[in-house]
């Protein structure tokens, strides 16, 4: 899953922490200022991921409107009809075209809001394939018990999970330790269970009842 991360230069340090954030769900994602080697030609290149990314993601901070950059990345991606996420750091509101998308807060002395960003992907029903499989594979990894709940709580939120997903997500929750190690997470997981039990295979199910008896 390709991410196009638009964002003033003034906010560099900002815009490499969430690509870290990105990085660590095995999300693609392009930083203009970061990727472009010196040499290469920039205008190029940036086309070319603009046309290659699944999500397009704008990073509203002080600066942003004053790039000549970020005004031609937002049209690009418009016109080649991607999927737009704003973001909008502390009060910088969406302005021109992006005004018509809802917009994600994020304070910047506080985590990035990755349950609320992949959340608006699901609700949306965009990158479904993508998206349902890179959650997935974060949750046999995952290395809190609050994250793991979070991301647990994210899927819940895909209505169009396949008995093989909702096995694969069972099959985590039990390999995991800080899934069920955790008082949040092995509630997050019995509502999950709870709800896609007739498409939990008998055997899953019952491995499932006995590690998740106790909550």
């Amino acid at each position: 899953m390709k991410v196009f991360l638009s964002y003033s230069h003034k906010k560099k340090k900002l815009a490499g922490e969430v690509k870290e954030v990105f990085k660590s769900f095995k999300l693609d994602c392009f930083l203009a200022h970061e990727d472009i080697a010196p040499t290469k030609e920039w205008e190029k290149t940036i086309l070319k991921e603009l046309r290659n990314c699944d999500v397009f993601v704008a990073l509203l901070t002080i600066g942003f409107d004053e790039s000549d950059w970020t005004h031609q990345e937002v049209g690009i991606a418009l016109g080649l009809n991607k999927v737009m996420v704003p973001i909008m750091v502390n009060k910088h509101v969406p302005v021109g075209f992006l005004k018509r998308y809802q917009a994600l807060r994020f304070d910047p002395n506080q985590r990035f809001p990755w349950e609320s960003f992949f959340g608006s992907l699901i609700e949306k029903k965009k990158c479904e394939g993508l998206l349902k499989d890179l959650l997935i594979d974060k949750l046999g990894t995952i290395g809190n018990y609050d994250d793991a709940a979070r991301l647990i709580d994210v899927i819940s939120q895909d209505k169009e999970l396949t008995k093989v997903d909702i096995a694969k997500v069972v099959g985590a929750a039990l390999a995991n330790d800080q899934i069920y190690g955790g008082r949040n997470p092995r509630r997050s997981m019995r509502a999950f269970v709870a709800s896609r039990r007739k498409n939990i295979a008998p055997k899953l199910y019952s491995a499932f009842k006995e590690e998740f008896a106790n909550a």
